[in-house]
């Protein structure tokens, strides 16, 4: 049996997912999509944090879950870095965004709302889990 480091296994998966035609990436966001709202009741929840794709990279596109809790009257809220710090940025439908020094679109600024300091739902970015997560 083969036994790959995790620096390995993460080096092995970037390769796959940068070989993604941009119709596959579409293709498996819009599964990934169909699979998150097929598995959670959403009619609990209030809160929504989610990563913004880097396109570059070939993350899912996130903007169907975005889109959805927008739809659904949800406070959604994505992570900005500023300083050495990474900070919840409260988005809607009117946000303007930016691209970070690191490639990564940002929200501009926060909408003037109270402080949320727990989510019912987050999403992070995720390139490879097996059994053990």
């Amino acid at each position: 049996m083969l036994s790959l480091t995790k620096t390995e296994i993460r080096a092995l998966y970037k390769k796959k997912r940068a070989a993604l035609s941009n119709d596959e990436v579409a293709f498996l966001s819009n599964a990934i999509f169909n699979n998150l709202i097929n598995s959670f009741d959403f009619t609990t929840v209030k809160t929504l944090h989610c990563f913004l794709p880097i396109d570059s990279k070939k993350e899912i596109d996130t903007s169907f879950i975005i889109n959805l809790s927008f739809h659904n009257k949800l406070r959604v809220f994505v992570p900005r870095v500023v300083g050495d710090t990474m900070e919840s940025i409260e988005i809607d439908v009117n946000t303007q965004y930016e691209i970070s020094k690191w490639g990564i679109k940002e929200p501009i600024k926060s909408l003037d709302n109270e402080e949320v300091k727990t989510f019912d739902i987050c999403i992070t970015p995720l390139l490879y889990a097996d059994i053990k997560g």
